[in-house]
């Protein structure tokens, strides 16, 4: 699957020539390099592809929600302040949060500002972030493969390519035969291998896992806290459609909580997770006001 379409990119700068009908793909598993002297465009294609300068002709498209950065080689301008208050600054929320707990700092004066400090400084600013992500989900219908095959009997026979098309299409006409109103997103006649990864990149926590089959069933597993990545394969009639970590939001401090969940396809379910989440701090903070 093309991640991004490159189509027929011109640029020129007055008499040189830069980009001259440019096309190309790149795949969502591609690690690609650029070569080439000083002043050939490199800078300036990677510029094309992110979005900050215009073509000549042509166009750059990619695929629904994703997007294309660009990290130049020399900053113009350094954030300031330390790396750490650089990094932090940047974390989504984080300005927000801070206003509201400052807020509910001021409202508790009469009523222990020493305490509450105290409590913030021990609970939330000293404790490590969190960074925990589901990284892909990856499914492959089993279907007969050419090569070896191990028969009822024990014994065994080559399978070619022309021999496992036919049994695959004796296997599928048999079972839409048996199950005329079988549903797409059903089981079907043969079992399917859904591949999880999941990866740490900051703190090490043990987390709750739920993974949810097309057929409606879940599962919930645990991922132990010295595991910086884990991988999960199951074979079962139905394909994984969602995976979420911490389903019943117990690790608040997570730096992104959105990457926390994944669906096999693509959905616009993000912004509504955004939401919760912010629900959950605001809760949170109610009930700590009404602890005190």
């Amino acid at each position: 699957m093309s991640m991004l379409h490159a189509r027929g990119l011109s640029l020129r700068y007055g008499p040189k020539v830069l980009l001259d009908g440019a096309s190309f793909s790149l795949g969502h598993r591609d690690r690609v390099g650029l070569i080439g002297p000083n002043g050939s465009g490199k800078s300036t294609l990677m510029k094309i592809l992110s979005g900050q300068i215009e073509p000549d002709a042509g166009s750059v498209q990619l695929v629904r929600r994703a997007r294309a950065a660009y990290l130049p080689q020399e900053l113009s301008e350094l954030p300031p302040g330390s790396i750490l208050e650089g990094v932090l600054s940047s974390v989504p929320g984080r300005t927000w949060l801070e206003s509201r707990i400052d807020a509910a700092e001021a409202a508790l004066a009469e009523v222990g500002r020493e305490t509450v400090r105290q409590w913030f400084a021990a609970q939330v600013y000293a404790a490590a972030p969190v960074d925990d992500r589901v990284e892909s989900i990856e499914t492959v219908e089993l279907v007969p493969r050419p090569g070896l095959v191990l028969e009822v009997d024990g014994g065994r026979v080559e399978l070619d390519s022309s021999g496992a098309r036919e049994q695959e299409s004796a296997a599928r006409a048999a079972f839409h035969a048996a199950h005329p109103e079988a549903k797409a997103e059903g089981p079907g006649p043969f079992p399917w291998r859904s591949t999880l990864r999941l990866r740490r990149y900051a703190a090490q926590v043990p987390q709750a896992v739920s993974i949810r089959f097309d057929d409606g069933t879940t599962e919930l597993v645990r991922w132990p806290a010295e595991e910086r990545w884990h991988r999960w394969v199951f074979d079962r009639p139905a394909r994984v459609a969602s995976v979420q970590i911490d389903p019943l939001r117990e690790v608040l401090l997570d730096l992104n909580k959105l990457d926390d969940g994944r669906t096999r396809e693509g959905t616009p379910a993000a912004s509504a997770r955004w939401t919760l989440e912010v629900q959950a701090w605001a809760g949170f903070l109610l009930a700590l006001l009404g602890s005190l």
